[in-house]
């Protein structure tokens, strides 16, 4: 079977991961556009006025970035809990206190629903470990892959803050 070679990731590409990311997780206002601008340029001074909904739009897009970067610029050849929790670890302006550690269960962290409470039992490194190797599994496509992982880590909601 041939494999046909991965296309490597634009600056559009990136671009449109950080301002869904951020437009459907964390409520930034600004526009794809103002999103692109900020990446450009690096400060919040270059985008035109009144482009940044709120403070936290700055603060939620520098995190948002340095993720990016670092994912980019760290790659990892097998996805495990130390990863995730370094990876976690750049979310500092606009997410947790404990940047990287993983929540406990006395700590009551989860998120509401348009179904109710979700709080998930909190996971150790060991079982946040087992469901990475359970989307490392062959047989489907990497994309598929990472979407089932973004679902599994989203449902554990293992750190503090900063979980998707």
């Amino acid at each position: 079977m041939t494999v046909k070679p991965r296309q490597p990731l634009t600056l559009i590409d990136l671009c449109d991961v950080i301002y869904s990311a951020g437009h459907v997780f964390d409520d930034l206002q600004c526009t794809r556009e103002d999103t692109a601008e900020f990446l450009k340029v690096g400060s919040a001074n270059a985008i035109r006025h009144n482009a940044i909904g709120h403070s936290g739009d700055v603060a939620l897009l520098q995190d948002l970035r340095d993720v990016a970067a670092f994912f980019i610029n760290q790659p990892c050849a097998e996805l495990d809990a130390a990863y995730l929790c370094a990876l976690n670890s750049t979310i500092t302006r606009s997410g947790p206190l404990h940047p990287g550690r993983l929540r406990s269960p006395h700590q009551h962290i989860g998120v509401s629903t348009n179904y109710g409470r979700h709080e998930p039992p909190a996971l150790n490194t060991r079982q946040l470990d087992a469901v990475c190797r359970r989307r490392a599994l062959p047989g489907n496509t990497v994309e598929n892959r990472a979407i089932s992982l973004f679902i599994d880590l989203a449902r554990a909601q293992p750190f503090e803050d900063g979980n998707k």
